[in-house]
């Protein structure tokens, strides 16, 4: 026996080293492509744990699946700029000296302060999106997802739910899966950055054909469809058009290939607006709109997650209390019977008063206990997919409001960079120093220029100026977005 109870506890030992060595292999793997990649690792996280509840513990996926859900999520994020990870080393005039530790909170609050001081607008072209019969009907445009199929595979291809999209007042009819909503969701969020594109269900693993999860998935891809209606973007994009319209299956199946292609959009002038331009704007009320933004969605986070959760236990308790109610009607019904009989059995003095009591009570209580299951049925089909798509919803705010802060403080440390090396060059005095092209420094006169400090802060050093611009330019874009999308999302 000790012998048998030795080679068990060997072989577990084995399995052990076997498990860890495979999990060394996968977070190897995501520290090589994810963090040595230059990807934000608090982006992969909440991608991972959106594509199931589990999905931060590593060892619930294969290695195969791990390396799937990464090309995924390069499909639609980029990596941080080279910007960004030199940010924290070297000074401004020699990359090669001693880094220097990541700003602290009073750089921070230096930064806040700096960026309290700027004040930008300005109108800027980009292409523009030509309006669908979506836009032109919007009020009255109705999208039912009418019901889910379950299409059998064959010899080359698996079993697989299709899910029935009705759109009045057109009557287009389509028939989508859901790895089709998942990739209308990516390609809206390539093509259209600084847009809230809706939430979709994250994919789950071994439930694709219960019927309780389809029918969950159902109403919060019909919410998702109704979502992208209500925005002006969305609903004028010709991804979301043909999504919605085309019912033609090689159609579709070439419109899908295009979709696969698309390329993340962003130059701010290869951009989409359904008025041909884009405003631009850094002020302090955008600002302080950010703010309280952030602090709602992170206060709303949790209590959206209570809410299902009571939600959940509030269908348990009614389903108790409807039986206790059935239990109470049964016995008001038995003692209706019993007094029945026993009137039948007499002449004179029957009670039918009691009789009475016990056939309303009996009514009473039954529907009542009727009354709990339909709040059970209200809960499960209307307050909990409400709550759940909520929550996901307030990631996707979430998400914005990160890419805002993002690009503002991108651009904030770039331009207090720029300024003080400016400062040291034209207290240096030589101009040969500022980094500018032969052809520029000719048409300059050195000693007049050396006298106007305004004007030589605006010639030197052209290529870091430029870049100065251009990220103030997409921290204007994403600044004017966060406040349009929020407002537009929660009015």
């Amino acid at each position: 026996q000790m012998c048998i109870r030795d080679r068990y506890m060997g072989i577990l030992r084995t399995i052990k080293m076997e498990d860890s060595e495979i999990r060394e292999q996968k977070q190897q793997f995501l520290r090589e492509e994810i963090l040595e990649g230059g990807y934000d690792p608090g982006e992969f996280q909440t991608f991972m744990e959106n594509a199931r509840e589990d999905g931060l513990n590593v060892d619930v996926w294969t290695i195969d699946e791990i390396k799937r859900k990464v090309n995924e999520f390069k499909r639609t994020h980029r990596p941080k700029t080279n910007l960004q990870r030199e940010s924290s080393t070297g000074n401004v005039e020699d990359s090669n000296s001693n880094p220097v530790s990541p700003p602290n909170q009073s750089q921070e609050e230096s930064e806040e302060r700096k960026g309290d001081e700027l004040m930008f607008q300005v109108e800027v072209p980009c292409k523009t999106l030509a309006l669908t019969p979506l836009d032109q009907v919007v009020r009255e445009v109705q999208i039912q997802i009418l019901k889910f199929e379950k299409v059998a595979g064959g010899i080359f291809s698996s079993s697989y739910v299709c899910y029935v999209i009705l759109t009045t007042p057109f009557n287009w009819m389509v028939k989508r899966r859901f790895s089709d909503f998942y990739l209308l969701r990516s390609t809206l969020i390539k093509l259209y950055p600084g847009i809230n594109i809706p939430p979709i269900p994250p994919k789950k693993t071994g439930r694709g054909f219960e019927e309780p999860f389809l029918l969950k998935r159902q109403i919060f891809l019909e919410r998702f469809l109704r979502s992208c209606v209500d925005s002006p973007i969305i609903r004028n994009s010709p991804q979301f058009f043909n999504f919605m319209s085309v019912s033609d299956e090689s159609s579709w199946k070439r419109i899908k290939s295009e979709m696969e292609r698309a390329v993340e959009i962003k130059r701010i002038d290869d951009m989409w607006s359904p008025i041909g331009k884009i405003t631009l704007v850094i002020n302090n009320e955008n600002k302080i709109f950010a703010q309280n933004a952030k602090e709602f969605v992170d206060f709303a986070d949790p209590l959206y997650k209570r809410l299902r959760r009571l939600t959940k236990q509030l269908m348990v308790d009614y389903d108790k209390m409807s039986n206790t109610l059935y239990d109470m009607a049964e016995s008001f019904s038995n003692l209706h019977k019993h007094i029945s009989t026993f009137n039948d059995s007499i002449e004179v003095g029957k009670n039918k008063t009691l009789e009475d009591i016990y056939v309303t009570l009996n009514n009473m209580y039954v529907k009542w206990g009727d009354t709990c299951q339909e709040e059970i049925k209200l809960s499960q089909e209307q307050l909990r997919p409400f709550f759940k798509y909520r929550h996901h919803e307030n990631n996707s705010f979430k998400e914005l409001i990160r890419i805002r802060q993002y690009y503002g403080q991108e651009y904030i440390r770039h331009k207090m960079k720029v300024d003080q090396k400016k400062e040291r060059l034209f207290q240096l005095g030589d101009i040969s120093k500022w980094e500018m092209t032969p052809a520029q420094l000719q048409g300059l006169d050195k000693a007049e220029i050396l006298k106007n400090k305004g004007e030589a802060l605006k010639v030197m050093l052209p290529k870091e100026t430029a870049l100065e611009f251009q990220l103030r330019d997409q921290f204007a874009f994403y600044n004017q977005q966060n406040h349009t999308e929020v407002k537009r999302s929660f009015g």
